[in-house]
């Protein structure tokens, strides 16, 4: 069956492997028909009048629960197939965003994976807890698990990787000082896997500050970020070749710390065109992805 050919029911936001962060602007790839989709919630009203902000080191453990709710259609017709996955996870994170040279550190406390009857049973769900280290050096970001990478798939991330996807999302720098409607911009590059097929996924970001708010209650200010994504992998599934493209946009609203820039909460969403090509054969399936993050009260 062609659906079995090309795994079109396999998310590429599932398994994440190494990636990196750079500061210098690539070139943005075509959107295509994606538009950058509007913020997952309306802009939080400025609640003081500050238009500047001085930020100081905050490098203590925080913990953070987070739910990502994705959708996958197949083709231009919703009718030709659509299923769903919930995803849940609580983790720390140790990271100094105000500082460049910052260790990164954290574990997984708590996973899980709720998926549709399309995309079937997860065959290697990671266990917990999963502890992970990091930095960026050279305005490179690299996230790494002790779990080791299956030798049937040595191009692909091991599944660990797959709890600390998120979490990498979470984890871009803050200027030491930042100003009302100021700017700046950030390219992250990882690796995932469609089957045994690695893909390359590029997201180019721009963030601005909108001002000062509160989030659950707590003095912060919003920032907000739009983006654009570009995939290209090629690889092989048994006798057939296959190759993946694609390119979405992104937007979401991330919720810091006045003093210290800690993340405190944010809400992010990504939708996605992807054509997977395999023997002469294509098809296009589109995946939206909502993505929740809070500090825990607890």
């Amino acid at each position: 069956m062609i659906a079995r050919r090309i795994r079109p029911w396999c998310p590429l936001f599932l398994i994440l492997g190494c990636g990196r962060m750079t500061s210098r602007e690539p070139a943005i790839p075509d959107r295509g028909n994606v538009t950058i989709p509007a913020p997952v919630s309306p802009p939080s009203p400025a609640s003081g009048s500050a238009r500047s902000w001085v930020l100081t080191s905050d490098a203590r453990p925080h913990v953070y629960t987070a739910v990502t709710s994705i959708i996958f259609e197949l083709g231009a017709d919703p009718g030709l197939g659509r299923d769903s996955m919930t995803i849940s996870s609580r983790f720390s994170l140790s990271f100094d965003r105000t500082n460049p040279s910052a260790q990164i550190s954290g574990n997984v406390e708590r996973y899980s994976i709720e998926a549709g009857s399309r995309v079937g049973p997860i065959a290697r769900r990671p266990s917990t807890p999963i502890v992970f280290s990091g930095n960026i050096r050279n305005g490179r970001l690299s996230l790494n698990t002790a779990e080791p990478t299956l030798e049937t798939t040595p191009a692909c991330p091991n599944s660990a990787s797959t709890a600390i996807a998120g979490i990498r999302r979470t984890i871009f720098l803050l200027p030491a000082q930042i100003a009302r409607d100021m700017t700046w911009m950030d390219s992250t590059s990882s690796t995932t896997c469609h089957g045994l097929t690695p893909v390359d996924i590029t997201l180019t970001s721009t963030y601005r500050v909108m001002g000062d708010t509160n989030h659950r209650g707590l003095a912060a200010i919003l920032i907000e970020r739009t983006g654009v994504i570009s995939t290209e992998g090629q690889g092989s599934d048994g006798q057939h070749t296959v190759a993946i493209t694609g390119n979405g946009s992104a937007a979401g609203e991330f919720y810091v710390d006045r003093v210290t820039g800690l993340l405190l909460g944010s809400e992010d969403r990504q939708i996605m065109k992807i054509i997977v090509a395999s023997s002469g054969r294509r098809q296009e399936f589109s995946q939206t992805v909502l993505e929740r993050v809070n500090l825990d009260s607890q």
